[in-house]
């Protein structure tokens, strides 16, 4: 079975801090310690994000997009949050993506 063969598992995410919303997309056995990349998106679209989180997970083992919160808060802070909340141990944010072809 290759890496695109096996499903990624999604949790949607509020951040009780910022109201930021995340869609995190992680592939079943992706290996700890995993830096997890991310895409902030310009649009609050939770169903942008979840296709986006899932077609970027594709090729990489966890990948989050994150739509803006009310407070437009510190995205980075509010994904680490994320991933403590969803006990994924040895998983940290890791470097924002800003480019348009890995996510939507």
């Amino acid at each position: 079975m290759t890496r695109t063969d096996r499903p990624a598992s999604l949790t949607v995410y509020t951040d009780p801090v910022t109201g930021i919303r995340i869609a995190l997309a992680v592939r079943r056995n992706a290996p700890a310690p995993t830096p997890v990349p991310w895409k902030r998106l310009r649009v609050d679209c939770l169903d942008a994000a979840v296709d986006g989180a899932l077609r970027a997970s594709r090729g990489l083992p966890a990948f989050a997009c994150v739509l803006p919160g009310a407070e437009r808060g510190d995205a980075k802070a509010a994904l680490d949050r994320c991933l403590r909340r969803v006990e994924l141990e040895g998983f940290a944010a890791g470097a924002e993506v800003t480019t348009a072809a890995v996510a939507a």
